[in-house]
């Protein structure tokens, strides 16, 4: 889980900024809110997206209310189905089909797409 999710979380169960986790390191959770927390991350690790779980999103400087109806593909689900629809013919020469529709692809582009996420 990435550390920025886990600072949105524990941010949300304290309902502080995140500035706060970094001015005041020592605060300690109450029990009721390491169980929220604990839970939280729970249902995090099974993939579900942080902004159902807080319930916004902050997007372009404003923030979003966000529920189940709101869709937020997992990006490594996206990149599979991405990666499952791309055909290379030969090296340079790259097509991505989405049903009937072809679009050619540089091989930079290939490249850096297939290169480990940080």
């Amino acid at each position: 889980m990435a550390r920025l999710d886990t600072q949105v979380l524990l941010s949300h169960v304290l309902k502080v900024d995140r500035s706060f986790l970094f001015a005041y390191p020592e605060r300690l959770l109450s029990p009721e809110q390491a169980r929220q927390f604990l839970a939280l991350l729970e249902r995090r690790e099974q993939g579900e997206p942080v902004a159902y779980l807080v319930g916004h999103q902050e997007f372009y400087g404003r923030e979003f209310v966000v529920d189940k109806r709101v869709l937020i593909p997992p990006s490594h689900g996206l990149r599979q189905n991405c990666l499952s629809r791309l055909r290379c013919v030969h090296v340079g020469e790259c097509l991505m089909t989405d049903e009937h529709l072809w679009w050619p692809i540089s091989a930079p582009a290939v490249e850096s797409f297939l290169s480990p996420l940080p």
